[in-house]
């Protein structure tokens, strides 16, 4: 089975319209489900131990460097992903944030298997529900 993910990055903050359900500047459908990664990946991201950010934010990069689905990488997450490294606070919460939601859209699986190997297994049942894996 093909699952197909729209995102659609917009201005307005919260709005309703018919089926779509516009969030935080982004629109996520499939049919009937709404999902907004970016606010799925900030409640998972304030339970991982600041202890562990570090290691997290490395292991998250160098997923998100070494993908092969590039292509899927929307260039607005991209660019603020760069804004981030550029000014070291890639393991920081919000940068950590925006490396899960790059790390998710390119390589879901590969992302649970580090978040599972950082022993963090809430948050590895929390990322399945998130995508349906």
């Amino acid at each position: 089975m093909v699952r197909h993910r729209v995102l659609l990055h917009v201005d307005f903050s919260a709005f309703e319209d018919d089926n779509a359900y516009f969030l935080g500047g982004r629109l996520l459908f499939t049919g009937r489900h709404v999902r907004d990664f970016g606010l799925a990946m900030e409640k998972i991201v304030k339970k991982i131990p600041t202890s562990l950010w570090g290691v997290a934010s490395d292991k998250l990069v160098d997923l998100v460097l070494n993908s092969a689905n590039g292509e899927r990488m929307p260039s607005d997450l991209a660019k603020t992903i760069l804004f981030y490294w550029q000014r070291d606070q890639l393991a920081t919460e919000i940068g950590l944030q925006r490396l899960m939601e790059a790390a998710m859209i390119l390589e879901p699986e590969k992302t649970i298997g580090v978040i599972d190997e950082l022993g963090l297994h809430e948050l590895v049942i929390m990322l399945r529900e998130t995508v349906k894996l």
